[in-house]
């Protein structure tokens, strides 16, 4: 392919030319800047997303699930605070109320190091005015990212709210 640059008779650049130069120049310039700038949000809405689905599986994990043990005696290998019913069968929406005080007292890392998080969370549930549990770290980070999950469940046959925070 043989590319020549139009000159005139005196050797001089045709205006024209310089000008469709330097036009394909900033158009150029400009695609680059604006595949730049949406990097960056490009990976914020992957790290959203994956802490969504973190979120999710915890959620999973610790309200439809009875834990390892299933009635927590023993060394627990896993968290979780599904009520079961006598037939040793999950009671969907149903939270059992001695494991969550259970839970109160076990140290946060052990419930994180359980439940294999790479997360942090916290957990708070409320009865009417009162609350059940408000579970966290002890220093709970101020982060843009978190990710707020809110189920009704049942607690002794009462409603409660429970918010699972993930950050």
């Amino acid at each position: 392919m043989d590319f020549h640059i139009r000159l005139n008779r005196k050797g001089q650049l045709n205006l024209g030319f310089i000008v469709a130069v330097m036009l394909l120049a900033f158009m150029i310039f400009g695609i680059v800047l604006m595949v730049l700038r949406s990097i960056p949000a490009f990976t914020d809405e992957a790290e959203q997303s994956n802490l969504r689905a973190n979120a999710e599986s915890l959620s999973v994990l610790l309200f439809e699930d009875p834990g390892n043990p299933i009635n927590w005696d023993g060394t627990l290998d896993r968290v979780g605070l599904a009520k079961l019913d006598y037939s040793n069968s999950v009671v969907n929406g149903e939270l059992d109320q001695g494991k969550i005080s259970s839970l109160a007292a076990l140290p946060y890392s052990t419930a994180k190091s359980s439940l294999n998080s790479s997360v942090d969370f916290s957990i708070k549930i409320e009865q009417g005015a009162s609350v059940l549990l408000n579970y966290k770290p002890e220093i709970v980070p101020t982060s843009e990212n978190v990710v707020v999950i809110k189920r009704f469940m049942v607690i002794n046959n009462n409603a409660a709210n429970v918010t699972l925070r993930v950050w």
